[in-house]
């Protein structure tokens, strides 16, 4: 789960290579190192807001949802920035309890189901599975697949751009992103080199 972290490492003693626990292993080390390398953007922009505001990039229920002391218990699941709830599996088996915080909608990014605030998942996941949850009305800035940082375009970070729902919080920081307000609807347009793409919804 360091993919969703501020900064990410495999340090220790002895092999921690992917592929020095098999194929298997690799191809899914491979899908979220990917991932990881298509937030950078996004993981910057909470950076730079880290530094501004005081909250961190990973932040602990109790932090991120004050208000909602029922949250407070769920140490180990945390929110990546501001619109991606992480859930550590750490039990064998895959079993895990998710509480989705009060407020707002959240919507599994593995199975594009909606939940509602504050309902408490028992979820049984493969090894290859994260459980990650995006915020309804909130905004994924995300970059190109690439293989290492220098190959992304400083000037055009941004492949496209993820909305959980309908938009509410428009995404600042970012040039390539417009955003167009329609009476109480938020519409947001991504333009990526020659390309311009409406927003992709993801669990309307």
């Amino acid at each position: 789960w360091s993919v969703f972290s501020s900064h990410m490492r495999l340090h220790g003693v002895g092999a921690r290579e992917p592929w020095a626990f098999g194929a298997a292993t690799e191809t899914i080390a491979k899908r979220w190192l990917r991932f990881r390398y298509r937030l950078i953007p996004y993981l910057k922009a909470m950076c730079d807001e880290a530094s501004s505001s005081g909250l961190p990039v990973m932040r602990a229920m109790c932090v991120a949802f004050a208000q909602d002391r029922l949250a407070w218990p769920f140490e180990e699941q945390f929110l990546c920035g501001d619109c991606l709830l992480i859930a550590p599996v750490k039990r064998p088996g895959g079993a895990i309890d998710v509480y989705l915080p009060r407020g707002d909608d959240w919507i599994d990014l593995d199975t594009g189901v909606r939940h509602a605030g504050g309902t408490l998942l028992a979820l049984h996941v493969d090894i290859a599975t994260i459980p990650h949850f995006g915020r309804v009305g909130y905004i994924l800035p995300l970059g190109p697949e690439i293989d290492r940082v220098d190959a992304m375009n400083e000037a055009q970070p941004l492949d496209e751009a993820w909305v959980f729902g309908d938009a509410m919080h428009e995404r600042q920081g970012f040039a390539q992103l417009e955003h167009l307000r329609e009476g109480d609807k938020l519409r947001v347009r991504c333009k990526a080199g020659e390309k311009e793409k409406e927003y992709h919804i993801v669990g309307a």
